[in-house]
């Protein structure tokens, strides 16, 4: 209870003093988890940095931020063209300040420290709760029951709470600034997380993004995704089992065979659709 009621007050306060700015925004930070190269560093300042400025002849600074890595500092501005001639908008690369550069380092330390507890065994969830990402596919309370042990076990979210109010002490507006997680199963399949803001009972909203098996193939996470797979190899019964809910759950028709009676070992399963995708079946048969 006092991990939710500190987050939800951190981040109550955190925007009740943003918002007001951010009206007005000058400044944004901007987390662009694709940016590697110079230019597409610039792309992104030039985009949100012309959002900032609603008229001509004014300027906004931008910082942009690959995650984990480098962060960069752009000024975006805008110049009444000639007579006849649109509105320019400029973007060029300056130096942080002193100050800048001190908070960009604190920031730097948290994402590391963020970093160094995801490599952990914290993220491991206990078989006894989930044993593969199969039962999240195939089970929303199960699903629910994952994200709540991870929220709970771990301290990461202090740290990450840390992390928005240093970027909201570099810019009066903060853009897509998200974190990834991924978390391990014990037969080796995974899940990776979002977080995308803070919910209404101040808890974190976590997004499931992906799910692998322990070969690395897709796990599906709803009907159109479990419908473009091709072939699923399952291996264990308890991934067969939470592969079938999975599939009930998407309103998927299975064969409806015990892992045994097919041969156990490992199992090739796949769609067939004799009219179309309204009449398939899963059909599972020994590799």
């Amino acid at each position: 209870m006092n991990f939710k009621i500190n987050i939800l007050l951190f981040f109550t306060l955190f925007w009740f003093v943003l918002s007001p700015k951010e009206a007005n925004a000058s400044s944004a930070f901007v987390q662009c988890d694709t940016c590697g190269s110079n230019s597409a560093y610039s792309n992104v300042a030039n985009y949100e940095g012309g959002k900032l400025i609603p008229d001509v002849n004014g300027s906004a600074e931008v910082f942009v931020s690959n995650g984990f890595g480098t962060i960069k500092k752009f000024r975006v501005a805008k110049i009444a063209g000639e007579p006849g001639l649109p509105t320019m908008q400029t973007v060029t690369e300056i130096a942080p300040t002193a100050a800048e550069q001190t908070i960009i380092e604190d920031l730097y330390a948290l994402n590391e420290a963020i970093r160094q507890l995801l490599l952990g065994d914290s993220k491991d969830i206990p078989a006894d709760l989930a044993g593969s990402a199969w039962d999240i596919a195939g089970s929303t309370s199960t699903a629910n029951a994952v994200e709540d042990h991870w929220m709970y076990n771990i301290n990461i979210f202090d740290l990450i709470g840390g992390a928005f109010g240093v970027m909201g002490t570099l810019a009066d507006k903060i853009v897509n600034a998200n974190y990834v997680f991924e978390m391990r199963f014990s037969d080796g399949s995974s899940a990776t997380y979002k977080l995308t803001g803070l919910k209404e009972n101040g808890f974190f909203d976590l997004e499931l993004v992906l799910a692998v098996d322990e070969q690395g193939n897709t796990i599906p996470l709803n009907k159109s995704q479990a419908l473009a797979v091709g072939e699923y190899l399952i291996q264990q019964e308890a991934q067969y089992e939470a592969m079938n809910r999975a599939m009930v759950r998407f309103s998927l028709a299975t064969s409806g065979e015990s892992f045994g009676a097919i041969g156990g070992g490992t199992i090739s399963c796949r769609f067939e659709c004799p009219d179309s995708a309204s009449t398939c079946t899963l059909v599972c048969k020994a590799k």
